[in-house]
């Protein structure tokens, strides 16, 4: 039970060392279909993430991609709102800074990624 309690203290200090573009202790989200570069929030704003580890409702994480330059860049990748037609969801996800997190348990809950992680997509 402790380790469980550890893991949202973990994630958001996780988050605020390795999220490159956005402040410390905040992660990107998307809110309107017709955005195409995501905003920064502070992970504390409940109006944005309704939990440590959930968007609150009409919020999504950006995707990260490669090909598409976008305002936010992390690492190689950037990230964008809109998700291309023809596109799909690789299976791959990133940190804040570009880093892979695909493999990383603590990044994610029921087998949904936390704010802060952000899938990977491709042409497909």
């Amino acid at each position: 039970m402790k380790r469980l309690a550890l893991i949202p203290l973990v994630v958001v200090c996780a988050i605020a060392a390795r999220t490159a573009g956005a402040a410390p202790s905040s992660a990107f989200a998307c809110y309107s279909v017709w955005q195409t570069d995501p905003g920064a929030w502070s992970a504390d704003d409940s109006t944005v993430f309704a939990s440590w580890d959930a968007y609150a409702m009409g919020y999504w994480a950006p995707f990260a991609e490669k090909s598409i330059p976008t305002a936010e860049q992390i690492g190689s990748y950037y990230l964008t709102c809109s998700f291309p037609a023809g596109w799909a969801i690789t299976g791959s996800y990133v940190l804040g800074d570009g880093s892979d997190a695909t493999n990383d348990p603590v990044y994610f809950v029921d087998a949904k990624a936390i704010p802060g992680v952000y899938p990977v997509i491709a042409p497909g």
